[in-house]
């Protein structure tokens, strides 16, 4: 990391030349004062200054009272646009069997190119219409992932994915109609995925 200079070696020396060096010198330690790679922390710390601790792979910002660094979210690694550890969710499905489509939820980054592995909490929420409020008659059966919480038996829950990042959830409607099943993890926009049932 590179230091600044002090406020007497920005008075000026007179010299053009050895000023702008000077100047140059504190603008390059004023950019670098955010990243580190040898897990060293900014010499000159104050309440909401951001770094970039790419050797514990983390974001980090100073507490208000500028005594701690708060974690914000994990960096990216080379070629991987996770940017930040935010996420978003892609939503897939198979095809209708005997009254049943299965819905598959999958972890991905926030640019929704790359599947995210580990456990994370998703809103699943099943509608009668698009983006529409939680309803319908229909069962709701996940094969892959576990229920922390049920808000409204087979309308909305929160899940906990399984280890790739991924949920399985069968939706039954009896006879003909549309469900739209919503998915979101964390801040991220919901992505809502239709299914029709044929009579």
């Amino acid at each position: 990391m590179v230091a600044l200079n002090t406020y007497a070696d920005l008075a000026g020396t007179g010299n053009v030349k050895a000023d702008r060096v000077t100047l140059n010198s504190n603008f390059e330690a004023i950019m670098a004062l955010h990243y580190s790679d040898d897990g060293t922390a900014p010499p000159v710390t104050k309440q909401g200054l951001l770094w970039a601790d790419a050797q514990a792979g983390y974001l980090k910002q100073r507490n208000e009272s500028d005594s701690a660094w708060y974690v914000i979210g994990k960096l990216f690694a080379s070629g991987d646009p996770g940017h930040l550890g935010v996420l978003s969710t892609v939503v897939t499905k198979g095809t209708e069997a005997a009254d049943v489509i299965r819905f598959t939820v999958q972890a991905r980054d926030a640019s929704g190119a790359v599947d995210q592995a580990g456990r994370r909490h998703v809103l699943i929420v099943v509608s009668a219409s698009s983006f529409g409020a939680p309803g319908g008659t229909q069962t709701v059966t996940f094969n892959t992932g576990t229920i922390l919480v049920t808000h409204t038996a087979n309308q909305i829950y929160l899940v906990e994915s399984d280890a790739t990042g991924m949920i399985e959830v069968d939706v039954n409607v009896s006879g003909a109609g549309s469900r739209y099943v919503r998915a979101s993890v964390g801040d991220s926009e919901p992505v809502e995925l239709d299914g029709t049932w044929a009579a």
